[in-house]
């Protein structure tokens, strides 16, 4: 999909919209939680929540092991529908990605300790009823991962910031992207805060 049209981060944008459009790139991966749905279900065993094995499978009634490691959700669906139209009529489903693995990130160059990190959107949370409760955060953003690697340091160029972003489960299939932190500072362009995936860069 061609991303540079894809505000990952706009937040003058609906919720749900944003949501859309992660999905429409973002590539499944082991211990993403994903909740499907087949639409007139004859089976009420099938549609529930499934999390995708190290192996890149999950397993399903009808299909049993799929594998969807490197997709999208839309990949997925029409994958998965495929497999089960070999059992079923025209099946249709709907898939959302209901949480996503822990993000890890590659911070480069000028920053205070640039290395590796492994950043977990989940939190525990105090409802207002006083009981504690694991809440997704969602994923990560560029703003939030340079914190994590302790901020820039002194001889940054903040208007030529490279995100790297695998777009293909080969590794060696990226689209890179350049980032104007300027432009978010001065001008608040949220588009210039994109959130981050799994192996970005």
């Amino acid at each position: 999909p061609d991303l540079d049209n894809i505000p990952l981060n706009n937040i003058n944008k609906k919720t749900h919209q944003i949501n859309n459009r992660i999905q429409e790139v973002y590539l499944l991966g082991p211990s993403d939680k994903l909740l499907i749905k087949l639409y007139k279900e004859i089976d009420q065993d099938f549609s529930g929540e499934y999390i995708i094995l190290n192996d890149g499978t999950i397993n399903m009634p009808f299909v049993e092991s799929v594998y969807i490691k490197g997709l999208t959700i839309k990949q997925a669906k029409e994958k998965i529908e495929k497999r089960l139209s070999s059992e079923l009529i025209r099946p249709e489903i709907y898939i959302k990605l209901v949480k996503s693995r822990a993000s890890k990130i590659s911070m480069l160059g000028e920053l205070q300790n640039p290395g590796l990190y492994i950043i977990n959107t989940s939190k525990t949370v105090q409802n207002s009823v006083g009981t504690f409760i694991s809440k997704d955060f969602g994923f990560p953003t560029l703003i939030e991962a340079i914190k994590e690697a302790g901020g820039v340091s002194n001889g940054s160029n903040l208007r030529e910031i490279k995100l790297t972003r695998k777009i293909s489960e080969d590794p060696l299939i990226t689209k890179e992207y350049n980032i104007n932190l300027i432009d978010l500072l001065i001008k608040g362009d949220q588009t210039q805060n994109p959130y981050l995936f799994d192996g970005d860069i």
